[in-house]
């Protein structure tokens, strides 16, 4: 089988695994590379207002499902091809901020043994606490409920939560602070308004007769 014929059989797992390296694989490079590079912070007293609930740990790494729902749910190989474009736009624009801008977490020290407090503190020793700014947590699961929503309006208000509770589970993790919330949203109805205008362009003539 030739690669065009490959790709166009498998075009979406193609995607799959692209959207999955860039998920996992450049995250954890650029995260060791900034430990010690900066101790910018963006902690204020809004986090620290906000209590630390060990439990919406759980909430907080759904998003590893979440954001693979395109796979499964937009059918349409157009769309399905601009939805992973979005999302390699999301994490590339992320991950220049995250080399040229790098923001440390305030993180708390976790107290008690309970299963919940040993998963957080499980996250933290696996997670060095820089690459936050934007949140690529708030980014990329509003990201996928625009998609869901575009596709099935039903889904799509139940995508829309699960996203708000992915949001609020990064600042009770301590993950996150507000301004990368907010960055985060902001970069992703910027790049799905992008992409959302360019999927309801009219397809290109491959040839004329």
């Amino acid at each position: 089988m030739k690669l065009q014929q490959f790709y166009q059989r498998y075009s979406r797992e193609v995607w799959l695994g692209i959207v999955l390296f860039l998920f996992i694989v450049p995250y954890f490079l650029i995260n060791g590379f900034s430990d010690g590079r900066t101790k910018l912070e963006l902690y204020t007293w809004i986090e620290q207002s906000i209590p630390i609930i060990p439990w919406t740990v759980l909430v907080y790494i759904s998003v590893f499902v979440m954001v693979f729902l395109p796979y499964l749910l937009i059918k349409e190989e157009r769309t399905f091809k601009y939805v992973a474009w979005s999302y390699t736009g999301v994490m590339c624009f992320s991950y220049l901020v995250f080399l040229f801008f790098p923001i440390k977490a305030v993180r708390p020290e976790i107290l008690g043994s309970g299963f919940f407090n040993q998963a957080l503190g499980g996250l933290y020793s696996l997670d060095n606490p820089y690459n936050n700014f934007p949140s690529m947590h708030v980014a990329l699961s509003f990201l996928c409920a625009f998609w869901i929503n575009f596709q099935d309006k039903k889904w799509g208000k139940w995508a829309i939560l699960w996203a708000v509770l992915i949001t609020i589970s990064t600042l009770t993790t301590k993950q996150h602070t507000l301004a990368d919330v907010t960055a985060g949203l902001t970069v992703s109805l910027l790049v799905y308004g992008i992409f959302y205008r360019l999927n309801h362009e009219p397809s290109q003539p491959t040839g004329t007769a």
